[in-house]
């Protein structure tokens, strides 16, 4: 999906929103920036997410990733990790149920810089609709 494709839209608006095209494998900068997302499924050949990609969507608390390994999350010129700057101060994410729940607990907290990441923001991981971390 193109840098700056849906920014500001009100695409998405009230719903999840599925990525899960298999021809999908990059989301570019700002790509849904302040969209008015509640939802969001990622495909499984998504392998990165550019800077500010979901930055600002408040309203997006539930993601689900269909893809076995966490994508690669684009930094901005200052090297923080920013594609989900600002979503739901409280969410959680999905992830297969054949994925390390360790390299997403990484993935999740790993420390581009501050406020880059979901962990920061109270959001979980879910494995097959339970709660596995943090525990």
């Amino acid at each position: 999906i193109k840098h700056d494709c849906f920014t500001h839209s009100r695409v998405g608006y009230g719903t999840i929103l599925d990525l899960s095209s298999k021809g999908l494998v990059t989301i570019e900068a700002r790509a849904f920036e302040y969209a008015q997302l509640t939802g969001l499924t990622i495909g499984s050949n998504v392998t990165s997410i550019g800077e500010s990609a979901f930055a600002m969507c408040n309203n997006l608390s539930i993601i689900t990733f269909e893809c076995l390994h966490p994508p690669v999350l684009e930094t901005d010129v200052t090297g923080n990790a920013t594609s989900f700057y600002r979503v739901a101060p409280i969410g959680h994410i999905n992830i297969p149920s054949n994925a390390s729940v360790s390299e997403w607990a990484d993935w999740m907290s790993s420390d581009p810089g501050p406020y880059s990441h979901l962990a920061d923001y109270n959001w979980s991981i879910y494995q097959n609709g339970q709660k596995v971390w943090p525990e």
